[in-house]
């Protein structure tokens, strides 16, 4: 069998798809020749470059990966992943009703339960999304956001296409190299971080703690963010004993690729963008990647939230904490120096903008209304007879509606 049909029989068994062959149309067209220049690009840089074909496909998990066997390597471009960017990126920039933001976030969560096979959790969660879908209404087309929202979003797509291509550059011993290239630099600049923390931690936590309580309390109603929302943000915002970044590299070696990834895929993203516009530069370009990352961020923990047999969501979201704090702290030393940009304060308004318009949503609001639901769903079934037969096939075509190319 073929590496592309191993791919695509890969793909049938482990995602949310009818798809059997490769996307072949102008968009897939404009990924394979984003796919050659990155390559090239990587030629010149790394003589043990180990080049990978693309498959582009269109799934309702949304995911893009390299995906390797015996004798084969294929990265794996999701259309729908795209599109997903683009929803999240019109939520940020548009501030779009939260009733809009959960009922989306329902649909992942729906999509995560059917591949996990858990239809209950499935047909809850669109139930949900159902109900919130048409509550508010969108907000007027901005016509000035929106071509900023088109720019951002490719900046996006070609930074995840980069990070996979990047893997490729890496070879079999990338983890060694890595660590050893990495670990000095990097555990010495979090652990001066990490000593300027130890000074304010507790004004952090404080802070940190009331600025969930106004997230949820504005989405959900005045005493509505519990005890464990609270302890949730104090782990997640390194705080109040929170994550030694120094130590947790030490104890998972593989984010040292993924780190590398990052920044060779900035790199190429910064040089693939000067190249089409030099307009667009580091203070449009380091902005976009890092809401890509904040974007990817809230998709891993959205296919967490219902499954009840997770393993810690504290380990994924600790992976997606470092590797965005390593992320900002290198690339502040690689591109600020030399330039009027500031870009810790660019940081920081990305960051707080994605939180307040997506990523309180994600990590408080979405998580609450589960709960709450699967609460009163259990209440209510307690002495009743809750076997009836569902069919999976309509949820399966249901969920793959949500990606369907189009």
């Amino acid at each position: 069998m073929s590496p592309e049909r191993l791919v695509a029989a890969h793909l049938a068994a482990t995602r949310i798809t009818h798809m059997e062959e490769p996307l072949d149309g102008p968009l897939a067209g404009h990924y394979r020749a984003w796919h050659a220049e990155l390559t090239d690009r990587l030629v010149t840089r790394f003589d043990d470059l180990e080049p990978a074909p693309l498959f582009v496909t269109c799934t309702a998990n949304a995911r893009s990966e390299l995906l390797s066997g015996a004798g084969w390597r294929t990265i794996v471009h999701d259309q729908h992943l795209g599109r997903t960017l683009n929803r999240m990126t019109y939520f940020v920039l548009n501030d779009w009703p939260s009733s809009r933001v959960q009922a989306w976030a329902f649909e992942r969560l729906a999509t995560a339960a059917l591949g996990r096979g858990d239809i209950d959790a499935t047909q809850l969660a669109l139930a949900l999304s159902a109900g919130l879908s048409n509550l508010d209404e969108p907000p007027t087309v901005d016509p000035a956001r929106d071509a900023a929202r088109a720019v951002m979003v490719t900046i996006q797509e070609f930074f995840v296409l980069a990070h996979e291509v990047a893997h490729t550059a890496l070879g079999e011993a990338a983890h060694a190299r890595l660590e050893g290239h990495l670990r000095d630099e990097l555990e010495t600049a979090l652990e001066q971080r990490t000593a300027v923390l130890e000074e304010q931690r507790d004004a952090i936590a404080d802070q940190m703690a009331r600025d969930v309580a106004e997230a949820v309390s504005r989405h959900l109603g005045a005493g509505a963010a519990s005890a464990e929302d609270l302890e949730r943000l104090r782990d997640f915002a390194d705080v109040d004993g929170g994550l030694d970044e120094a130590a947790w590299l030490r104890t998972h070696p593989f984010l040292y690729e993924e780190l590398a990834c990052d920044l060779i895929a900035t790199e190429l993203t910064l040089e693939h963008f000067q190249d089409i516009d030099p307009a667009i530069d580091l203070r449009t370009v380091l902005p976009a990647v890092l809401m890509a990352l904040h974007h990817l961020t809230s998709l891993e923990y959205l296919g967490t939230i219902s499954d009840v047999g997770a393993l810690d969501i504290g380990q994924t979201l600790g992976a997606a904490m470092v590797r965005k704090s390593v992320w900002r702290d290198l690339t502040r030393k690689m591109y600020e120096a030399g330039s009027d940009v500031h870009l810790g304060r660019l940081y920081v308004d990305v960051t707080q903008d994605h939180a307040h318009k997506l990523g309180d949503q994600v990590l408080f609001i979405v998580p609450t209304i589960w709960r709450e639901a699967r609460a009163e769903l259990d209440a209510r079934r307690e002495g009743t007879d809750a076997s009836e037969p569902k069919d999976i096939g309509q949820l399966r075509d249901l969920v793959w509606s949500f990606a369907r190319p189009r």
